[in-house]
């Protein structure tokens, strides 16, 4: 029993994360969507967690609220967050998508000086002809953490409310809305005639914040509402929301609490008996897909990384006529000079590796008092497996699947071992290259 609460604990605090390495996998087919849609290009991005530079420190080593702010965020290039931003706005200008969606966790924690820019760069893609689409995330309204660091310290800094959120990014959804509900920051928005994006709002931000998602009684009857208008008109409806409506690893809702949505398995067999066969989501920091089925039919929870996180990734979708194409992309570069003439990828891969080692080093041996030679032992394939995990089509080389079987013979009770299994076990189907079929 002690044992699992602490394999629990553990859990509790891992957040998201990502690695270096690309794995893009042949193509799979399925029939999800009902009705064909004329050609189409759709972008998603989530996780910006945009810090502008006028909350940073002049100079960060000396800055001790920064400090705990950058080891608390172990997985998150919060620095570098603008310039990443930044390309990411280039290269969706190049690729001019018709619709971004963005699937939450615009803000690093919710600033109303970061939404504020966000909304201004996102403004360039909206004159290059692209209709942005956002929803918030459990970072966006009301956070307590919302803080500048420009000083020596940190001081509160506003934040907005939801209603101000809507009213900030209401070019962005809010206002051209086809249907809004009364119960949420949910909506509905017609890109086309035959093609809706309902805009699914879970988080909790009233009357407390919390990290966890919940979708209320009268949006969910909302939804069901909608769908069928939807279905009666042979309407094709791609949702997006921030928490994931089903686990992307086994165990992932019960050892990461708030990853997923609450009720997760009601919330995701209510979108799919509602007709919504593809959800896009974020929130935990992970490239990853995964498929319900029941009775026949199938709802995909297609989570796209953070930018912020390694390996900075996005997702084009192309839809042309019974097909859908959904590719991962990734930043590579950004305009920032790094020490040793390194490149971004070397840094960003080694930085997440770093700090995730270092976190964890302190928190395993410090706040779970595990014996030291549990943890010394185990942290690398903790890492590896970490980042492989948050890249997605994660697969363990030969060479690592020997090595990580000795420690497994060394340490048979270390509950650490569960923890590297779930995460190199890659639920279907494949997460960074798939064509669907539709019907």
């Amino acid at each position: 029993m002690k044992t699992r609460l602490l394999f629990l604990a553990l859990f509790t605090l891992i957040m998201m994360g990502c690695t270096e390495k690309e794995l893009l996998t042949e193509p799979e087919s399925s029939s999800v969507l009902k009705s064909a849609v004329a050609k189409f290009k759709i972008a998603v991005v989530s996780d910006i967690h945009y810090m502008d530079q006028t909350l940073l420190p002049e100079t960060p080593e000396d800055n001790p609220d920064f400090q705990t702010l950058l080891f608390n965020s172990y997985n998150k290039m919060i620095e570098l967050s603008e310039p990443i931003f930044d390309e990411a706005i280039s290269e969706l200008r190049r690729e001019k998508p018709d619709v971004l969606l963005i699937t939450g966790d615009l803000a690093n924690n919710g600033e109303l000086t970061n939404h504020e820019i966000v909304k201004n760069k996102l403004q360039k893609l909206a004159e290059n002809g692209t209709q942005v689409l956002v929803i918030p995330g459990n970072n966006d309204i009301n956070s307590p953490d919302a803080k500048s660091y420009s000083g020596t310290g940190s001081s509160v800094v506003p934040v907005v409310s939801p209603a101000e959120f809507a009213a900030l990014y209401g070019d962005f959804g809010y206002n051209d809305a086809l249907y809004r509900d009364v119960n949420s920051l949910s909506y509905i928005f017609q890109v086309r005639e035959n093609l809706w994006i309902l805009g699914i709002d879970a988080c909790i931000y009233s009357p407390a914040y919390k990290r966890s998602g919940s979708i209320k009684t009268g949006t969910m009857i909302w939804i069901q509402e909608k769908m069928v208008e939807a279905n009666e008109k042979g309407i094709t409806v791609l949702a997006m929301m921030h928490h994931g409506i089903a686990e992307h690893y086994t165990g992932q809702s019960t050892l990461i609490k708030g990853d997923v949505v609450n009720d997760f398995s009601n919330v995701s067999i209510s979108l799919m008996n509602a007709g919504i066969k593809l959800v896009f989501t974020g929130h935990s920091h992970a490239n990853d897909i995964v498929e319900v089925s029941g009775n026949g039919n199938s709802i995909w929870d297609i989570e796209t990384g953070s930018l912020a996180t390694p390996i900075s990734p996005y997702r084009v979708l192309t839809i042309d006529d019974n097909f859908i194409k959904i590719e991962a992309r990734r930043i590579t570069k950004i305009e920032k000079p790094f020490p040793g003439g390194k490149s971004f990828l070397d840094y960003s891969n080694s930085y997440l590796a770093e700090h995730l080692e270092m976190y964890f080093n302190w928190y395993l041996v410090a706040g779970m008092k595990l014996p030291s030679a549990w943890v010394e032992a185990s942290l690398p394939y903790v890492r590896n497996a970490m980042m492989a995990q948050y890249a997605g089509d994660e697969q363990i080389t030969p060479e690592e699947a020997i090595k990580f079987e000795e420690i497994k013979t060394l340490y048979p009770t270390n509950p650490l071992i569960q923890l590297i299994e779930n995460f190199w076990t890659d639920l279907p189907p494949v997460d960074n290259e798939i064509h669907i079929k539709m019907k």
